[in-house]
């Protein structure tokens, strides 16, 4: 059996809802090659207001917050991955910075708060690689006290462009309650020096 048909692969076909055929999964390997500081390319991101904040019915706040994240910094060690965002506003009473942990085996569920769409609850993140060294975040945004419910189901289909300077996040939500769908492109350069 190769590695990229192992358990865990068949594990994430089924749980990926906007995963395009025909990818192939492989574990996650202790050295992605994503980390870094990754400064937005507006030019080439969907503009704001954003299509899932939109499906979202999210609040002005909420877009106003979203549009002020210039960058993002993407870190590893050998067992993590993480997402971090600082933005350039934000209402008070709200942390300085955004940060997603995400285990690289899946074996742990990680968890954290405050959810993207910044209402009440939590967020829950898993983590794939494809042969095609194509990196998915998956977030389950649930509701305080949701035994179980989830609200909406975010996908970031994450690739690399010229040479590994560019990467390129289609980013798909599905809103569970009505069935909507929203996708959105975000394209980011690393800053120089930042590896």
């Amino acid at each position: 059996m190769s590695e990229a048909a192992t358990l865990d692969s068949v594990e994430a076909v089924v749980a990926l809802e906007s995963a395009e055929p025909g990818l192939r999964f492989i574990p996650v390997p202790a050295v992605t090659g994503f980390a870094g500081f990754w400064e937005v390319d507006s030019k080439r991101s969907t503009p704001h207001p954003q299509p899932i904040d939109i499906m979202n019915n999210v609040s002005f706040i909420v877009k106003k917050v979203h549009q002020s994240i210039h960058a993002m910094v993407l870190g590893e060690s050998e067992g993590q991955l993480t997402l971090a965002a600082r933005p350039g506003f934000l209402p008070p009473g709200l942390p300085a910075s955004y940060c997603e942990v995400y285990d690289k085996t899946n074996k742990t569920d990680s968890t954290w708060t405050p959810r993207r769409d910044m209402r009440l609850g939590s967020c829950a993140g898993k983590l794939y690689m494809t042969d095609s060294d194509m990196l998915i975040l998956r977030v389950e945004a649930r509701p305080p006290f949701h035994r179980g419910r989830i609200d909406t189901i975010s996908e970031a289909y994450i690739t690399k462009e010229e040479g590994g300077q560019v990467l390129v996040s289609r980013m798909c939500c599905m809103d569970l309650a009505t069935g909507k769908r929203a996708t959105q492109l975000q394209v980011a350069r690393l800053r120089r020096g930042s590896t």
